[in-house]
């Protein structure tokens, strides 16, 4: 669900929020604030598992005129699709009715509402890496695994992937996968099979498709402040992978002559502050953007 952000006129009030679209399926706890002028802006969201109660916490400054777009993830989408449909139907004055004698059958006649086309893979890849879509990478997986398993399933994209791992030969030790999310504890990996991963995509005609579809630090959502915020267009692309206890960053960066090099930099059970992480990997990018092949 697309959420839109704006402080409020004065110091204290609640942050403006706005849902696209417009429904209940989600209950609102909005505790995030407008803060004085040249703070910090700071907003976050918490949902718990399972569960459709979101809480938002965090400041905007009342200085800062701009709209903050972000998008929160919901339990059930398939749920979410019927309620909000079902919202539309009712402000359109549609009625609807529950036909208890109505039974599924896969001989009865259907009829062809619209037909909605996908966007490229391309596009769709650019949300996952850009935007850390994981609800999208788990439906990329499950449709890898119908289109060359027929079997639209974890089960049969996790088949998909595996093979291609041991295309690339990388040794069965370095990973284990059990879906497309990001943010599963089930599924582990090694720096050096991401680092094989991005070499072979250098090497692959897709290599420019796959390079435009990461993240640019100081730009891009969740690349925003790293690397100081310095806009690097020309010289970096990274993913960030972040859950409890685990911080990750990996990619491709180039030095002061333009070598390229991929690099993947992952920080388990650490007892500092997450920034100071971050910091650390950013500093050691750095490094990498200083070389001057001596």
């Amino acid at each position: 669900m697309d959420l839109y952000f704006k402080a409020a006129k004065t110091v204290g009030a609640p942050v403006q929020l706005v849902l696209n679209p417009q429904t209940k399926y989600i209950k609102i706890y909005n505790n995030s604030l407008t803060s004085p002028p040249g703070t910090e802006k700071t907003i976050d969201y918490y949902r718990p598992p399972f569960s459709n109660n979101v809480t938002f916490f965090g400041n905007i400054p009342v200085d800062d005129t701009a709209i903050l777009p972000d998008y929160v993830s919901v339990h059930d989408p398939a749920s979410y699709t019927i309620f909000v449909f079902k919202e539309i139907l009712n402000k359109t004055k549609l009625k609807i009715h529950k036909n208890k004698k109505y039974q599924k059958s896969r001989n009865s006649t259907r009829n062809l509402i619209f037909r909605y086309y996908s966007p490229l893979l391309t596009e769709i890849v650019k949300v996952i890496n850009k935007r850390s879509q994981n609800f999208f990478a788990d439906c990329v997986l499950k449709t890898l695994g119908k289109e060359i398993k027929d079997q639209g399933s974890f089960v049969g994209g996790v088949a998909v992937l595996l093979d291609f791992l041991k295309e690339m030969g990388i040794p069965e030790n370095q990973y284990k996968i059990y879906d497309g999310s990001g943010l599963s504890y089930m599924n582990l990996l090694t720096p050096n099979c991401l680092v094989k991963l991005l070499e072979y995509m250098y090497q692959s005609p897709r290599f420019d498709n796959f390079y435009q579809s990461m993240g640019i630090p100081g730009i891009d959502k969740g690349l925003e402040k790293r690397m100081n915020g310095s806009n690097l267009t020309d010289k970096m692309r990274a993913k960030t992978g972040f859950i409890t206890n685990a911080i990750c960053f990996s990619g491709y960066i180039k030095d002061k002559s333009n070598k390229l090099y991929a690099f993947s930099i992952m920080v388990n059970n650490y007892t500092s502050d997450k920034t100071k992480i971050w910091d650390l990997q950013d500093k050691i990018c750095q490094l990498l953007l200083d070389y001057d092949g001596k």
